[in-house]
Parts: structure tokens; C-alpha cells; sequence
């Protein structure tokens, strides 16, 4: 098809279809997923071992060596890497990286190590997991000089509201130390009564455990029969009992130890403005837009300060859970503990944002710069046009990313950045070609379609120049590849745009 003879003669469809460009991309701009990075594809698996009490040698020698000999032999397997501690550790497992079916390989590694019997009885299932890629997005921290379960039981409110609102990642709880059950035997009680230390732990054991007792039919039903534990608090553990005698005395845990519940003895601090703090630490692990879930999150702490919404009108228009987070804060502002406060940091999404507000100044002063210079060189119209035209081959980019589903992130916002300047010139030479033959007294329709026909293949010619020699990035594998080859795939889509544009849009408008 020619298309600058299209241009000219079917002009109107021509601007049906730059007005749709338009709308589309302006939805585009305001719907399309933000990140910070591009996405990556698993790559690995996560075995996760468990062996209580085994210091980090027992279970190297009982549990790791054993996985890692029978992982090792895979053929998707590239590299393995454990980290162990007391009690047990996780052992980490790369691919290939062409391998493309990690979840079929990821059921590979459970198989064959589902497949091992020689393992300790006191070990526990063996938990095989795909790695997934998280990326912390913003920090929000419960802080203030009270009691350190005050703190931590604010921060798992907070965490139930974010984690109710919608689009919200995964918000993880940190700074704050496990509860624990600590039973602490008295020496001269269990001589007294004659009862060993492994006595007092098999009967708490025991007693924890629910039993299976199998089933119960009926004409219309099947009931599952279970004897359950005891409940996981101090009470119950100090009535369980160690030992019935002859004459009818029982003695129970509490008579030879002191039940306590308390936090595990592990050196947490974390400090915020000089006072005790509790972290919740909010995360992407999937296709979220990590600039809403700042934004939510902000919102949110706002609310609970009984500060205003920042957001405009159009931005709660765009982003209702934005207000939504915020009146969920808003309803509970009363409810912090006295001396409780909360604020955010560790904000990466400001990076994004940043991004894009120097993005969106480079299209907008780029624009400006260009209708300047082309007014200067050539007349009002060709500047026009040319500016309508790079606004119309960025609105066109934005609406291929979406269909493509390519986000826009750090390297994607680079790409656009740096093709900016490469939009406008294939649209500089077909117009000034068309501008020449009209001041040579050529007939305005015929100038337009023969202007851009005598530079089409040069104009064809330096645009794919430009996206061949970004296009190696793509072929690059791994990770790296993962996060690069956003880039000359979206160059490739901007500078494809401005090509259609100037060939199939231009000419009509001159």
C-alpha cells in the first residue's frame, strides 16, 4: 500500500484514526502497570530444610548433602547453593537459562526429593518452592516508647487493613520479635518426683499433637474423627500431664516447671527518631503497580494521622483504592495506643515517579523546542505538525506497551527518554521534502504524496538502522536479559510508530 497516497486521498479516516491514537494513549498513560524494574521469570527453586535441635553440621551431614547429591544430577540444574543454621536451611537451586518450563522443573526437584528415604525420623517435610523475585516498594513503621507487645500488635493491625485493601502486595512484618512458649524445668522438682528431662518434653509433645482417629459414616454423611491438642498457651501447657500415680495424684508440668509466654530470645532493635519501632515492609510479588501501592500505603498513614488525602480529584477518579486506603486510616485514626505513632520510608517508588515527571518534562520541553525550531526554519504549519506528530508516536507507544503488556519502569522510561529526540526526525525530513516541492510550485496534493514517496525508503532505511542497533539487547539471556530487553523492544515500538505516522499521517495533514 502507499502510504502517503493514502494520507492524502482518505484524510478523513486518517484523523478517525490520530484522534483514536490520541484517547488511547492518554488511557494508556494513566492505566499502564508501573514497576521499578522489569519482570523476571523464575529461574530456581528453594528447598527448605527442617531438622529441630540439629546444630548446622548435623544437618549437612543428615539432610543437605543427601538433597544436594540427589539434586545435582538433574539436568536443568546449573549451580546449588546452601545456607544452613541450627534447626535447618534452605538450599537454592538455579537453572539453566534455557530452560523455559521452570514449573516443570521446579516439579522435577520436589519429585526427587520426595523420592529420598533415607532421611532422619525427627526431620520434617522437606518444602520445595519456586523463587520468586520480591521487591520491597516502601517501608511503613508503628514507633513510640511503650511495651514492645504494644508495638507489635499495632503493626499486625496495620498489616490486616493494608493487606485488605486491594492491588496490595505482600506486606511482610519485621523489627518485632516471634512469641514463645518457654518451659523451664526446676531441677530439684523433677528429682523430687523422679522425672527425667525427655519425660517432660515427650508428654508437652504429646500433648500438642492432634490425633487422627478415622471416620464415622452415616447414612447420609461421613464424619472425620480427630482428638485435638491442647491449645498453644500457658495455661493449658501447665495442666498437661507428666504423670499419674497409683493413689490418684497426678503431676502435671506445672508443678515441676514454670510455663511462660514470652518472645524468643533473639537480639531485634530497630529504632526509629530515637524510639523503639516495628516495621512493615510492603513488596510487589506479582503484577501490581508499585506507584499505587506507595500511593495506597501513604494515603493510608495519612488517614490514621487524620491528615488530609494529598491525591487530586482526578487521581481518586483514576485510583479509587487511593481513597479507599485513606478512609480506611481515617476510620481508626482514634485507635493507636497512646505514645503510638506511624510514618513511611524507604519509599522506592519515588524513583518511579521521578522517572516519569522527568519523562513527561522531556516530551512536553522537547515538543516545545521542536515547534521553535521548525518555526524558525520552515513555517507554522510544518512545526505544527511535526509536534502533533511526537506527541501522537509516544501516545501510540504507550498503547502497543499495553497491548504487550510491558510495563513501565526504570528501563522502559530510559528507552523513552532517549528515543524522544529520534521521533521527530524521520517527520523533519518527509515534511521539509514536501515543503520544498510546494515552493517549487508543485500542486499541494501532488507534493504531499510525491515529497514523502521520494524520501520514503531512506526515511524506512535510518529507522530500522536505529532499531537493529538496539536489538542485540534482546537476545541477551538470564536475568540480565530479563531486565534489558525491555529496552529495544519499546525503542523499537516508539521509533516503528513515529515511522507510521510520519509516512501514513503526515503528507495528508501538509
Amino acid at each position: 500500500m502507499n502510504l502517503p497516497r493514502f494520507s492524502v486521498r482518505h484524510i478523513v479516516p486518517v484523523n478517525l484514526m490520530m484522534a483514536a491514537v490520541l484517547v488511547a494513549g492518554v488511557i494508556s498513560a494513566i492505566t499502564l502497570r508501573r514497576q521499578f524494574f522489569p519482570e523476571v521469570k523464575p529461574s530456581g527453586a528453594i528447598i527448605r530444610l527442617i531438622l529441630p535441635g540439629a546444630s548446622p553440621e548435623e544437618v549437612e551431614d543428615n539432610l543437605a548433602i543427601k538433597v544436594e547429591d540427589a539434586v545435582a544430577g538433574l539436568r536443568e540444574v546449573d549451580e546449588i547453593r546452601s545456607n544452613l543454621t541450627e534447626g535447618g536451611g534452605t538450599i537454592e537451586v538455579t537453572f539453566h537459562d534455557e530452560i523455559d518450563d521452570i514449573a516443570g522443573a521446579v516439579d522435577e526437584v520436589e519429585r526427587t526429593v520426595d523420592a529420598l528415604q533415607d532421611l532422619p525420623e525427627e526431620a520434617e517435610d522437606i518444602q520445595v518452592f519456586e523463587v520468586e523475585h520480591q521487591l520491597p516498594v516502601i517501608m511503613l513503621l508503628a514507633y513510640g516508647d511503650v511495651d514492645e507487645e504494644v508495638l507489635k500488635r499495632t503493626a499486625r493491625n496495620i498489616r490486616d487493613d493494608l493487606r485488605s485493601l486491594p492491588r496490595m502486595g505482600e506486606v511482610s512484618l519485621g523489627g518485632v520479635r516471634d512469641y514463645e512458649l518457654a518451659v523451664e524445668p526446676d531441677t530439684s522438682e523433677l528429682v523430687r518426683h523422679g522425672i527425667s528431662l525427655p519425660e517432660v518434653s515427650a508428654a508437652v509433645s504429646r500433648w500438642l499433637v492432634d490425633v487422627p482417629g478415622g471416620s464415622l459414616r452415616s447414612a447420609g454423611s461421613t464424619v472425620g474423627i480427630r482428638t485435638l491438642g491442647v491449645p498453644e498457651q500457658g495455661s493449658a501447657i501447665r495442666d498437661i500431664v507428666i504423670r499419674a500415680m497409683p493413689d490418684g495424684e497426678v503431676i502435671t508440668v506445672g508443678d515441676v516447671a514454670t510455663v511462660s509466654e514470652t518472645f524468643v530470645d533473639s537480639p531485634i532493635r530497630i529504632r526509629y527518631d530515637g524510639k523503639p519501632a516495628a516495621n512493615l515492609t510492603v513488596s510487589k510479588i506479582g503484577s501490581q503497580d508499585i506507584v499505587l501501592m506507595a500511593r495506597m500505603v501513604r494515603a493510608y498513614v495519612n488517614g490514621r494521622r487524620g491528615e488530609p488525602l494529598e491525591a487530586s480529584g482526578l487521581d481518586n477518579l483514576i485510583n479509587p483504592t487511593v481513597k479507599e486506603a485513606w478512609t480506611l486510616g481515617h476510620a481508626q485514626r482514634g485507635t493507636l495506643p497512646e505514645g503510638v505513632n506511624v510514618d513511611t520510608m524507604t519509599d522506592l517508588a519515588r524513583f518511579v515517579e521521578g522517572r516519569l515527571s522527568l519523562l513527561t518534562e522531556n516530551a512536553f520541553y522537547g515538543a516545545i523546542l521542536v515547534f521553535l525550531t521548525l518555526l524558525l526554519f520552515l513555517n507554522w504549519r510544518a512545526a505544527f505538525w511535526v509536534g502533533i506528530g511526537l506527541v501522537t508516536a509516544m501516545c501510540g507507544t504507550l498503547v502497543v506497551m499495553q497491548l504487550l503488556d510491558v510495563t513501565l519502569n526504570l528501563l522502559t522510561m530510559f528507552g523513552l527518554i532517549i528515543v524522544i529526540g529520534l521521533l521527530v526526525d524521520d517527520a523533519i525530513v518527509v515534511c521539509e521534502n514536501i515543503q520544498a516541492r510546494s515552493d517549487r510550485g508543485e500542486a499541494p496534493f501532488d507534493a504531499a504524496i510525491n515529497g514523502a514517496r521520494q524520501v520514503q525508503w531512506p526515511v524506512v532505511a535510518t529507522v530500522l538502522t536505529s532499531i537493529v542497533a538496539f536489538l542485540p539487547l534482546m537476545f541477551i539471556k538470564g536475568m540480565v536479559g530479563d531486565l534489558m530487553g525491555a529496552l529495544p523492544l519499546v525503542v523499537a515500538i516508539a521509533l516503528a510508530m513515529s515511522l507510521l505516522e510520519c509516512l501514513g499521517m503526515l503528507p495528508g495533514h501538509m
